[in-house]
C-alpha cells in the first residue's frame, strides 16, 4: 500500500511542477536575413503561448506558435498574411517550417526520405 501512495505522491508532485513550469514559458525571437534574387530580406522569427480565453476572460488553454514577419522599410498594410496548420497529432511540424514556409527551405529528397 506504501508503493501505491508513493506513487500517487509523486505522480502529484511531478503534476504540480509541470503546471508551475508552463506558467514560466515566455516566448522567444530572432532577427535573421536571407538573399533572394540578390536582394537581402530581413525577417523575425518568434515562438511563444497564445492563451485562449473563455467568454468570461478566463485563460482556457495556450496554443504554441510560430510566426515569420518579414521586417520593411516602410509600413505595407496591403502585404498578404498567411496562416499554415501542421495537422495535428502524427504530423511533424518540421515539414512545414523547414519545408515549406520557413525563410530558409531545406532540400528534401523526392520521395520525402531526406
Amino acid at each position: 500500500m506504501s508503493r501505491k501512495l508513493a506513487l500517487v505522491f509523486l505522480s502529484l508532485l511531478l503534476v504540480c511542477v509541470v503546471s508551475l513550469a508552463v506558467n514560466e514559458i515566455s516566448g522567444t525571437s530572432k532577427t535573421g536575413s536571407v538573399e533572394v534574387d540578390c536582394k537581402r530580406i530581413v525577417y523575425t522569427v518568434a515562438a511563444g503561448l497564445l492563451p485562449v480565453f473563455d467568454n468570461n476572460g478566463n485563460e482556457l488553454v495556450r496554443i504554441f506558435s510560430v510566426s515569420y514577419e518579414r521586417m520593411l522599410d516602410e509600413e505595407d498594410s496591403s502585404r498578404p498574411i498567411t496562416f499554415a496548420f501542421n495537422g495535428g497529432p502524427g504530423a511533424a511540424a518540421m515539414f512545414l517550417h523547414l519545408g515549406a514556409f520557413g525563410p530558409r527551405v531545406a532540400e528534401r529528397s523526392g520521395d520525402g526520405t531526406g
